[in-house]
């Protein structure tokens, strides 16, 4: 088996909207005659495929202020049409569980240098994993890439065994690096973009049933009783910008990415709330924190949904409290 090939590091390209195959996904929708906008239109036919989606704010890969988040995600076209008529830049949410998904999500954590993180590489451990699993080939299923360099594997999920949500390298799933997006989740979908890129289709082909030898991987792990562990040691932020937002920045996240277990979420709500009182200064950009804050949170083990449900509380109730650069 060769190994997966990966992309090179986040530049920043902006991403755009493609022929989603295997998702049936196209851009070319219209409704009433008139034609939408790419995300709109990807919207509508995710949902004509039986993919319930949801808005996510614009640039972000977390739920409208107020939402059920992915509890709200429906196939109503009607509804979908108010959503994106509303806001054509929302980012699309697809809920993983009720689309009869099972996402595949190889992170990778990336060194100063542009190398990738040895200790948090999702394609060397996804690799790993299928060689000691005994594939003989990686699974050909649809695929997008990420702006961070990872990489989304749609898989159909298995009737009658139901695969969670999970943060790679927790007890109960796949080795650091492979998050899992099911029952319980959801996923940015492409055409979706970031400040720091596109989620853009790498591999048009229709998504195949999740392979019983991942099933049985998972559902070993969750049977097995849980131990508890020491946290381990994350890769230091690089500060990316001068001044004391980008100080204040640094510090947070990797006081959120070092927590440890018991005191993650709680890390996570402070870090948030002082953050958010610096975008509510005008010190910090919104969609920049939230998602540096999101990355830091999955690097300590948080659930992305409960991650993001946090960091919208703080900066919600932040948001009449500003905070400047002290004199």
């Amino acid at each position: 088996m060769t190994t997966p090939n990966m992309p090179p590091p986040p530049v920043g390209a902006e991403g755009g909207a493609d022929d989603h195959q295997g998702s049936g996904v196209t851009d070319n929708d219209t409704t009433g005659g008139t034609s939408v906008g790419a995300l709109h239109g990807a919207a509508r036919q995710y949902a004509k495929n039986q993919r319930p989606v949801f808005p996510l704010q614009p640039g972000m890969k977390v739920p409208l202020p107020g939402s059920g988040g992915f509890k709200d995600a429906t196939t109503d076209l009607t509804q979908i049409d108010a959503w994106w008529w509303t806001n054509p830049s929302y980012n699309i949410g697809v809920a993983t569980g009720p689309a009869g998904l099972v996402v595949v999500d190889l992170d990778v954590k990336w060194l100063p240098d542009g190398r990738p993180n040895p200790d948090h590489n999702g394609y060397t451990a996804w690799y790993r994993l299928l060689t000691d699993l005994g594939f003989d080939d990686e699974p050909h299923t649809f695929t997008v890439d990420s702006p961070t360099g990872g990489r989304h594997l749609y898989f159909l999920a298995l009737p009658g065994r139901p695969v969670a949500t999970s943060t790679g390298g927790t007890p109960k799933s796949f080795p650091v690096g492979i998050d899992v997006r099911a029952e319980g989740g959801y996923i940015v979908a492409a055409p979706s973009v970031r400040p720091d890129g596109g989620y853009i289709v790498d591999r048009h082909t229709e998504a195949i049933p999740f392979p019983d030898a991942l099933a049985d991987y998972l559902e070993a792990k969750a049977n097995q009783p849980v131990r508890r562990r020491r946290p381990t040691a994350v890769q230091p932020l690089r500060r990316p910008r001068r001044g004391y937002g980008a100080a204040a920045l640094a510090d947070e996240v990797q006081r959120v990415a070092t927590a440890p277990v018991g005191t993650r979420n709680d890390a996570l709500n402070r870090a948030a709330f002082n953050l958010g009182q610096l975008v509510a200064g005008g010190v910090l950009e919104a969609t920049d924190t939230a998602n540096a804050l999101l990355d830091a949170a999955t690097a300590c083990g948080l659930g992305e949904d409960e991650a993001s449900r946090t960091v919208l509380s703080a900066f919600t109730a932040s948001a009449d409290q500003p905070r400047q650069v002290p004199a």
